[in-house]
């Protein structure tokens, strides 16, 4: 499995914005999408498997606030949107792929997408 290139971009949003974080994987069937923020360790910001969202081990802060653009993840965006962003969420999210009726562990994967998050206050 070949995977593209990881990019890296910036995102910058006020205080209290919903924002799309972009991602696009190969369009090949999905078996897991896990956003990740690095800081957060073993939590994480959102996790879809099996056909659906998973709040087992979603860090508390992102609790109803996160969903994907397309849960049915045609042509393969897993893009994520956070609504109402604080400064508290700045930081390098990532995003990863598993795809379907793969033996690998999701953890080793490397992410596809890595975004900075940067929250401005209004007259920065």
């Amino acid at each position: 499995l070949r995977r593209k290139s990881i990019s890296q971009e910036s995102v910058t949003v006020y205080p209290g914005d919903d924002v799309t974080l972009p991602c696009q994987a190969a369009d090949y069937p999905i078996g897991v999408v896990e956003w990740s923020r690095a800081d957060l360790e073993k939590e994480y910001v959102l996790l879809y498997r099996d056909g659906r969202l998973d709040p087992t081990h979603q860090h508390p802060d992102f609790k109803d606030r996160v969903e994907l653009v397309d849960r049915e993840l045609k042509g393969g965006d897993v893009s994520l949107i956070l609504k109402g962003v604080n400064s508290l969420e700045a930081g390098i999210y990532e995003c990863r792929v598993v795809p379907a009726h793969s033996n690998r562990l999701f953890l080793d994967n490397k992410p596809i997408r890595t975004i900075r998050l940067q929250v401005t206050v209004l007259g920065e």
